[in-house]
């Protein structure tokens, strides 16, 4: 038997203990290839690495930003919980961006999967590697309207704001696709 915990993360067996789960966000985006099957098979991946979905938010496509090439990006926001600390799950994240095959030749360049991990409850984190919150999160339109589906009343620790009155000022057009189909099967590989 499996104990509901709060925020919908499974707990251990009753009568067990297991390391408390700490709860984040992933944004998702893919502009190369078959763009929804990259980003469909992050989410199993994802899953197969310990990383449990608790909510996956709309698709939005988006233009690039910062010279990534002239093809949109599909871009969505997953609501997590996983077990460590920020590096260890970011090791996840490029293991699995590799395995998608990402190159990561120059900034910027057109990708097939992109996984950022943007926040993570009660935490913040600043190394020469990764900083959480994501540093750019809450100015860029392709993170903050898939956010605030999941979670409109997120604050920025710097300003106070919501998720939802950041968008309003964000920056980068989207427009929402709709809810991603995780019943359409993904290949074992990426290549």
């Amino acid at each position: 038997m499996v104990a509901a915990a709060p925020g919908g993360f499974k707990g251990p067996p009753v009568g067990t203990t297991m390391p408390a789960m700490r709860r984040g966000y992933i944004g998702i985006g893919s502009n190369v290839g078959d763009r929804e099957r990259h980003v469909r098979s992050a989410l199993v991946r994802l899953e197969a690495r310990g990383v449990a979905i608790d909510a996956v938010s709309s698709v939005w496509e988006t233009e690039p930003l910062e010279s990534a090439g002239p093809a949109r990006f599909l871009n969505l926001v997953v609501r997590v919980g996983f077990e460590g600390d920020p590096p260890s799950l970011l090791a996840r994240l490029l293991d699995i961006e590799r395995e998608a095959g990402r190159r990561r030749l120059r900034p910027n360049a057109p990708r097939e999967l992109d996984l950022d991990l943007l926040w993570v409850d009660g935490l913040s984190w600043n190394g020469p590697d990764l900083v959480v919150p994501h540093p750019r999160m809450w100015r860029r339109a392709f993170v903050l309207a898939p956010l605030a589906e999941l979670d409109p009343d997120l604050r920025d620790p710097a300003t106070g704001r919501t998720a939802l009155e950041a968008l309003a000022e964000a920056d980068g057009g989207v427009r929402r696709i709709g809810p991603l189909d995780r019943s359409v099967p993904v290949p074992r590989s990426d290549g």
